[in-house]
């Protein structure tokens, strides 16, 4: 039955390449890919400015606090750091950078002829 199911996973996963949202994360994603293992990619810079804005995992929350005034809801994810201003972007980041199968948006990007 798990193969039955990672085949439905695959599927719904080239189903849906004409999805907004799927080509957006998997620009970020890129660039988090790029980032040194201490920092992440500001998810709240990169959807509100477009800016692949690099901090250093210790002081996202104040980064959040500083410039986008709200200490960001938090990636429930053990180990993620990543902080969003609202729980549907949170969502879309938990959807698109944990339960896709790694390394999907190489894929997609390589399609699109990035």
């Amino acid at each position: 039955m798990v193969v039955m199911e990672d085949e439905e996973e695959e599927e719904e996963e080239e189903n849906d390449d004409d999805d907004p949202d799927k080509k957006t994360y998997a620009v970020y994603l890129n660039h988090v890919a790029e980032t040194p293992k201490h920092s992440i990619v500001c998810l709240i810079c990169f959807l509100e400015k477009g800016k692949m804005k690099q901090i250093r995992k210790s002081s996202v929350e104040d980064h959040c606090r500083s410039l986008h005034n709200t200490p960001g809801i938090k990636c429930e994810k053990t180990g993620c750091m990543v902080r969003a201003k609202y729980r549907g972007d949170i969502g879309k980041h938990k959807k698109y950078c944990h339960d896709l199968k790694t390394g999907w948006w190489k894929k997609l990007r390589r399609h699109d002829g990035a």
